[in-house]
């Protein structure tokens, strides 16, 4: 019983401090930021504790109209770059749209590919002229 309290202690302690060694090593959100920017309260705290005198806090008011410009450029900034996307984005569908309907253009499979090719009569006697053609071009390249 006493090896089992022994055991049951060690794994105890070996826990607690590999918590503690993960708690260690977490970052911190406000260490990892690459701008710390505090309150003026929380300034006069920090300057009450080196005993400094406080700051006066007569730029809050300016400091909240300022923050709320910031924001409202940011946002509008934020609006600008999502319509431009959007004018990109339609824009790359009607090139893809044109360049789909130029590549079908022209006569399909079932068109004829001459008016004067109306029924059976007219595209028998067209090919045999086109055979006819063929012959005496071979006749010629022969005699060369």
């Amino acid at each position: 019983e006493k090896e089992k309290e022994r055991e049951s202690r060690k794994k105890y302690s070996d826990d607690k401090q590999q918590q503690q060694h993960r708690d260690e090593n977490q970052e911190d959100p406000k260490k990892s930021q690459a701008e710390i920017s505090l309150s003026t309260d929380e300034w006069n705290k920090i300057r009450e504790k080196l005993g400094l005198a406080p700051l006066k806090d007569q730029n809050s008011s300016e400091e909240k109209a300022r923050r709320a410009e910031e924001e409202e450029k940011r946002k509008a900034d934020s609006e600008r770059e999502r319509r431009a996307a959007e004018v990109e984005e339609r824009i790359e569908k009607s090139k893809k749209k044109r360049m789909l309907n130029q590549k079908l253009a022209g006569k399909g499979l079932g068109d004829s590919d001459d008016d004067e090719v109306d029924n059976v009569e007219s595209w028998v006697e067209k090919s045999r002229k086109l055979e006819l053609q063929k012959k005496q071009a071979k006749k010629l390249a022969s005699k060369f």
